[in-house]
């Protein structure tokens, strides 16, 4: 599967190089707002619902991931210095769509839909909220 999940991931760890590597401010806007607008695509496609479990699964990954990175790459992209627990959440987020994907190569569209709620719970935690269990 090389979509629009593939596409997010390498942007985002693209810009997450770039910004703690120093680069000129100028550049890490530009791929932050590059990146923004593709998060948004990718979750105006997440709400259309496509009927393939592939695309509808890629698409709603997508959304999930940018939305969980999201607090870490605003940090990043002030030039505040990242602390690990900023990138907590946004890890098991990540986790959780690592199982969600399994999942979906195994045909479990239940535990597709299951992990993709997890993913989707730290995704969207916010201070203070309970910690959902961790995928292990």
């Amino acid at each position: 599967m090389d979509g629009i999940l593939v596409q997010t991931t390498r942007s985002i760890r693209a810009l997450i190089g770039i910004a703690t590597e120093g680069a000129p401010a100028e550049e890490v806007e530009v791929a932050y707002r590059a990146l923004r607008d593709q998060c948004a695509a990718a979750e105006r496609e997440a709400l259309r619902t496509p009927s393939d479990p592939e695309a509808r699964f890629d698409a709603r990954a997508s959304a999930v991931l940018a939305v969980a990175y999201r607090p870490v790459l605003d940090v990043l992209c002030s030039g505040r210095a990242l602390h690990p627990q900023d990138a907590e959440l946004a890890q098991k987020s990540s986790g959780w769509l690592n199982l969600a994907y399994e999942a979906l190569i195994q045909g479990d569209q239940d535990n597709v839909e299951r992990c993709l709620q997890m993913a989707s719970a730290f995704a969207e935690a916010n201070e203070g909220a309970r910690d959902p269990s961790s995928p292990a």
